[in-house]
């Protein structure tokens, strides 16, 4: 009977909502870091079971992943009255605080000697962004979740859910940092090599 009920929410999806609904669904989910769905489905105005076979869609996927990144894209030649709207969406007051624990974590170490210092600066100023973010976005959908299921939110299931967005996100971005930090001075290095020859 589910297996049932999921085929026929997926065809419905399918012929209803197409890849524009299925897309700016994903882009809904992505700017308020999935509570929009679960505000929706908690309200009546959008099936569950749809939400869900819309979920599975690699362009929900896409657009959830867009509308995450929006508020960080938008750079400047934007009116100022979309990217204050865009910082207001929870994606965006995540970015805020992202970078907010990215420049916390830089002026901790800014004034660290040596060359080991500054090759460690970049990766752990981008793992406290990456935790920051990856905690936010995971409890923003736990509680999207709760109100999809109409199951009740536990301290437990938040708890957990942060943590393994922190630890998650905070790996991948001390990665990336890494890799960037790493790239930079051997950029750096493979510059002096002709000076230091000619000396």
């Amino acid at each position: 009977l589910a297996a049932d009920r999921a085929v026929r929410d997926q065809v419905y999806v399918d012929q209803n909502w197409g890849v524009p609904g299925t897309a700016g669904m994903g882009v809904a989910s992505g700017l308020s870091l999935g509570l929009a769905p679960g505000a929706m489905a908690s309200m009546g105005m959008v099936d569950p079971g749809h939400l869900r076979a819309a979920e599975t869609s690699g362009f929900y996927t896409a657009g959830d992943i867009v509308g995450t990144a929006i508020p960080a894209l938008l750079s400047g030649g934007e009116s100022m009255g979309l990217r204050g709207a865009m910082r207001a969406t929870p994606a965006g007051l995540m970015d805020m605080a992202g970078s907010g624990a990215e420049r916390l974590f830089g002026s901790i170490f800014a004034e660290t000697p040596g060359l080991l210092g500054r090759m460690a600066s970049t990766p752990l100023k981008m793992a406290a962004r990456g935790a920051t973010e990856g905690a936010l976005i995971n409890l923003g959908h736990t509680v999207g979740d709760s109100l999809i299921d109409n199951k009740p939110l536990t301290a437990e299931a938040l708890a957990a859910s942060g943590l393994d967005g922190a630890l998650f996100g905070g790996l991948i971005g001390g990665a990336a940092g890494t890799v960037g930090s790493l790239a930079r001075f051997g950029i750096e290095a493979a510059e002096s090599i002709p000076s230091r020859m000619v000396g």
